[in-house]
């Protein structure tokens, strides 16, 4: 073999291991405040009580993606809502089988932003303030904080929730002392 062929396929090695250059910011896709992959699994401890929520079914709806999401308490299921997940943020869509018109806005992105939440019983205003680590038995997250101020069925609540990128609900605590927290964490797969 000639020698100048020898010395480009020892060069080729080093060339398929370069590193990439950096993707600049303004084309970077965002990463959604929710997972989308089937099989994503949270486990969470609220009041001395396992929950845990998993996808089951994702499909593509223009520029977002519908996720089904399953709950189970202590084994029993006890609940499915499906989200649509977006650059502009997350929306459920339905509860429990019942259909929300309108959708109900739980994260709005881009951070800060605030909205108003009706639909179903509730009325009230929702904040993305800012992104702040939030400290839960799964880790440590850097999650955008959601401040809830409603009227629920008549009734004065309010809520804070946490989410982190690609992750979800890292924490959510209750007017009512009720508090969430992530235990464990397990993407699905694409």
């Amino acid at each position: 073999m000639p020698r100048r062929v020898i010395g480009c396929l020892l060069l080729l090695p080093g060339l398929t291991a370069a590193p990439a250059a950096p993707v600049p910011r303004e084309h970077r896709r965002p990463v959604p405040y929710f997972p989308t992959a089937v099989g994503t699994r949270w486990v969470y401890e609220r009041d001395g009580r396992e929950l845990v929520d998993t996808v089951t079914a994702a499909e593509r709806a223009g520029g977002a993606v519908l996720v089904t999401v399953r709950r189970e308490d202590s084994g029993t299921v006890v609940g499915q809502d499906k989200l649509l997940v977006s650059g502009e943020g997350v929306f459920r869509v339905a509860a429990t089988g019942q259909r929300l018109d309108p959708p109900v806005c739980l994260v709005r992105l881009p951070v800060p932003a605030r909205w108003a939440v009706t639909g179903g019983g509730v009325t009230g205003t929702c904040a993305a303030r800012r992104v702040e680590a939030v400290d839960v038995p799964a880790g440590r997250f850097e999650a955008v904080r959601v401040d809830g101020v409603y009227t629920v069925h008549g009734t004065a609540a309010t809520s804070t929730e946490w989410y982190a990128p690609g992750v979800g609900v890292v924490r959510q605590e209750t007017g009512v002392g009720s508090t969430l927290r992530l235990v464990s964490f397990t993407p699905g797969r694409d």
